[in-house]
């Protein structure tokens, strides 16, 4: 029991790398911006439920946003209204500061990372992947920003939201994306996130394929050949990314990389039955 639940969280961990990756990058940055209490306070939320008794685990959540919309909403009567004053109210209270709101950003990627790691379902895992890179890679697009053009964490904040903002207006009124944040920047860690891409897609093969069986141990003693599937479909996306790179669109492929290799994956485990047979 003990060994499967080490197994599954080591291949987690493999293929949460890419999200993991962006997180080591962009904190030394944007860390100095935080709330630290409140981040470590939302993050620790997963863990808690982690450790959690069965029974009530589909409760930690719960409470947690009936307690946060408290304080969000002490926060509001505090600061707007006489109803509650003092020192103890502007204690609970959240500050109100951009800083804040960044913190909870940044905190939901972070948990959402943090579930995908300790889920015990394949596709929860990538799905969760999936919405996780898409705050990591907006802070990956602030924090280069601010690194090439030398300014402030808010500053690049701003600018690359504005960005954003305006990439969904061409792509509402026009039927296309005038401005791509990530397309127009170089990213220092580019090429090292894309092969992160290949690892995480060589672990979800692995993943699909252990946990096809009820005896991981004696499915690992199995693993040659999906590995070797695995192997060649992450090399073969690996350069068709490094070729579109300089179009912009190798965040596309990375999802239809991951979807094809989900497809893929129905064929190479009947194919191992069928060696496992022979």
């Amino acid at each position: 029991m003990a060994r499967d639940i080490l197994t599954r969280l080591v291949i987690n961990f493999v293929i949460m790398i890419p999200a993991l990756s962006i997180l080591v990058y962009v904190l030394p940055y944007s860390a100095t911006e935080f709330n630290y209490a409140m981040v470590l306070i939302l993050v620790s939320i997963p863990f808690i439920k982690f450790l959690t008794p069965s029974p009530y685990k589909g409760a930690v959540y719960p409470l947690s946003a009936i307690i946060f919309l408290l304080l969000v909403l002490v926060t509001l009567l505090t600061n707007f209204t006489t109803v509650f004053s003092g020192t103890y109210a502007q204690f609970i209270s959240l500050p109100l500061h951009i800083s804040t709101f960044v913190s909870a950003i940044v905190a939901l990627s972070m948990i959402l990372v943090a579930e995908g790691i300790l889920s015990d379902r394949i596709y929860r895992t990538v799905a969760l992947l999936m919405l996780s890179l898409g705050g990591l890679l907006d802070q990956l697009a602030i924090v280069t920003n601010m690194v090439a053009n030398g300014t402030s964490y808010f500053v690049a904040y701003e600018f690359i939201n504005g960005e954003e903002v305006y990439s969904l207006y061409t792509l509402v009124v026009y039927g296309y994306q005038l401005v791509l944040p990530l397309a127009n920047l170089k990213i220092p860690i580019g090429t090292f996130l894309l092969g992160t891409f290949v690892v995480s897609i060589i672990g979800i093969l692995t993943a699909l394929y252990i946990r096809g069986t009820k005896d991981s141990p004696e499915t690992l003693n199995r693993f040659g050949y999906p590995v070797f599937m695995g192997s060649i479909v992450g090399a073969a996306a690996f350069l068709i990314i490094r070729e579109v790179t300089k179009y912009g669109i190798q965040l596309s492929v990375v999802s239809i990389s991951i979807v094809v290799t989900l497809f893929l994956v129905g064929y190479t485990s009947r194919r191992t039955r069928r060696l496992l047979k022979d």
